[in-house]
């Protein structure tokens, strides 16, 4: 996890009550944070663009500013020395991200060490400033579609606030924006933004120009795919706009640059350290994280500096008009029985009332005995009541907890299929194959183009937001085959010694309109081997030793699949006493399916339900799973 470095002084400025050292990280472990200690940092500011670097007694002075990318070892007048400073470093918790600064861990410590049981409550006044949405936003080829502002005045900054505020935003960047993805921050000093009516729309690549943060404020500036191309930031994250015709563009009423969402935003609206009024935003393609970040960002500027004003933003939407942000309580309802019943712990409504007061939350009674709980709007986590629950545990301490026995014992076993899919997996390792594991996401073009079947012939379970390969095709399905797996990866070792013999035992998914979840998975085990003689005889060769070693006897009878040879494939009827199932396949691989994997020598494919071969087809059991026949063990 990232480390974040609190300065002490400014913890203990928000917090507003003493707290000795020791304490402080006792208290910081016992919300959940992992604290590494108390630690010197030596401080540098970059001359160009303003950014404060910072380093451990450890780690050497800073080679180039890693905001704007200047240079310090060729222009060492643009590294400025700062004092150093006294700070408590400990891990980010990811699913708190509003205690990722001294504003908001000290809101927390006050309310957790019952300082102030008082909910925080903070003030938004209506502004004048409106965001107007291009429509043009939600389409996919500039897609962005979501914007949540925020105008903060008042906020006085110095060296160590500028540096929380950075590195608030980058760390938010990280928790909740997944780097900038699901939501990315821009922050603006509000006397450069000319005009109240914003407006936020897609650009062409080449279509104006603007200087980017960081670069000569009088230089001639970069268009859009310059920027993506040339500046730093814009070659760390161009990936985030990969695929997208036209780019985010934040602009002020005189058509004046704010930013380029989410990659970086522009010189002359660059916060500097005079700078009292801001105007922040969020942009993104989750709506409630984009909201929750702004509520994080600008309640953390209130807690720093009690005296900011907080000013709303009209966001207008072809469709709808919002005003942000919306630091409205979130209702829950938490059963006070049923939480400490939960926790272990003998706790009254009074009790578990008081301890959700700990985290911050106001509570009145509820209907039939529950708590009616109004959240922080600010909190990003309570998504169920067990997340409620939780916070009881934190409040009330887990180290306080006692600890006992578990009062049943029981011994697992493995799940027949799970013995089954050990068994082959010896077996095949036995006769020579080594064992893969593939990713279980896979992509159309490999399950069904590649093998030469039509899309339709397995319903595959889609992926709504698929990740992509390094060669950027969307993994987009769940598996419904073993077999492309591993001929993909004998493509990748196309250039090692032959003969090569490679075997996976793991799950496929198929639709099912009679499962509970509208698919099911089954345990397959699928081998190949690639040399000169390969076959259809080594393949029914390696099909009648895995059907006999299971315990069943194999019929093999004529089979159509399209990735194989035309008369050298055949399906595999698994046979005892009078069941017969039809368990898989195997066959010589289709020629043009090798050489779509750039494969030049035959191969021969076995894949198998290992799952019918076990229990699932009516065998006896031992206890804990697939008991094989006993004459098979020695060689097993």
């Amino acid at each position: 996890m990232p480390v974040v470095n609190l300065p002490v002084h400014l913890l203990k400025e928000c917090l507003g009550h003493p707290i000795e050292a020791e304490a402080l990280v006792e208290h910081l472990q016992h919300l959940g944070c992992d604290v590494e200690g108390y630690e010197d940092l030596g401080r540098f500011k970059c001359g160009t663009c303003g950014a404060i670097h910072e380093v451990t007694a450890r780690e050497e002075a800073p080679g180039k500013c890693e905001e704007c990318g200047t240079d310090f070892q060729e222009h060492p007048d643009l590294v400025e020395h700062l004092d150093s400073i006294e700070v408590i470093r400990m891990e980010l918790l990811p699913v708190r991200p509003d205690i990722f600064d001294p504003g908001g861990l000290a809101r927390a410590l006050r309310t957790y060490l019952e300082v102030d049981l008082a909910p925080p409550a903070y003030t938004v006044t209506p502004g004048d400033y409106t965001v107007t949405v291009d429509p043009a936003m939600a389409d996919p080829e500039s897609h962005r579609p979501f914007i949540a502002c925020c105008v903060v005045r008042g906020l006085h900054l110095d060296d160590t606030r500028i540096k929380v505020v950075m590195k608030l935003q980058e760390n938010l960047h990280w928790a909740l924006g997944r780097d900038r993805k699901f939501a990315s921050i821009g922050v603006y000093d509000l006397s450069r933004v000319r005009g109240t009516a914003l407006r936020y729309r897609p650009v062409d690549p080449d279509e104006m120009t603007f200087v980017p943060l960081g670069c000569d404020p009088g230089g001639p500036g970069m268009t859009p795919r310059q920027v993506l191309a040339a500046h730093p930031k814009g070659q760390a994250f161009s990936h985030l706009l990969t695929g997208h015709r036209r780019y985010p563009l934040l602009e002020d009423a005189e058509g004046g640059v704010l930013s380029m969402p989410p990659i970086i935003n522009s010189e002359p609206t660059r916060v500097r350290m005079d700078t009292t009024d801001f105007f922040i935003d969020v942009t993104g393609l989750n709506d409630r994280l984009v909201q929750k970040a702004l509520n994080i960002l600008t309640t953390s500027f209130a807690e720093m500096s009690p005296g900011v004003e907080l000013e709303s933003v009209e966001i207008r939407y072809a469709d709808r008009t919002v005003t942000t942000p919306d630091l409205t309580r979130e209702e829950h309802v938490l059963d006070p029985a049923a939480a400490a019943r939960l926790i272990g712990v003998d706790l009254s409504p009074e009790a578990v009332e008081t301890l959700l007061r700990r985290m911050g939350h106001e509570v009145e009674p509820g209907q039939k005995g529950t708590l009616r709980v109004q959240a922080p709007a600010y909190r990003n986590d309570l998504l169920h009541e067990v997340d409620l629950v939780e916070d009881v545990a934190i409040a009330y301490g887990f180290h306080n907890v006692p600890p006992r026995l578990v009062p049943s014992l029981t011994v697992g076993g493995a799940l027949a299929v799970e013995d089954a899919s050990a068994a082959v997996s010896r077996l095949l390792t036995g006769l020579g194959f080594l064992e893969t594991l593939s990713l279980p996401v896979t992509s159309p073009e490999l399950c069904f183009d590649a093998l030469r079947r039509q899309r339709t012939e397995a319903p595959a379970l889609e992926i709504e937001n698929p990740i992509h390969d390094d060669s950027g095709v969307a993994l987009a399905m769940l598996r419904t085959d073993l077999l492309p797996g591993l001929l993909q990866c004998l493509a990748r070792y196309r250039g090692a010694e032959l003969p090569q013999k490679l075997f996976e035992v793991g799950d496929v998914t198929h639709l099912d309109a009679d499962a509970e979840t509208g698919a099911r998975e089954i345990r397959r085990t699928a081998a190949v081997s690639i040399h000169n003689r390969a076959g259809f005889a080594e393949a029914r060769s390696l099909a009648g030793a895995l059907i006999r070693e299971m315990g069943w006897q194999l019929e093999a009878v004529a089979g159509e699949e399209p990735f194989y040879l035309p008369g050298r494939c055949a399906r595999i009827l698994a046979v005892k006493g009078d069941r017969k199932h039809d368990v898989g396949h195997f066959g010589e691989v289709h020629p043009e399916v090798l050489e779509h994997f750039g494969l030049t020598y035959p191969v021969a494919a076995v894949e198998v339900d290992v799952g019918r071969l076990g229990k699932e087809a009516g065998d006896e059991a031992e206890p804990g799973g697939f008991k094989l026949p006993a004459s098979n063990r020695t060689f097993l």
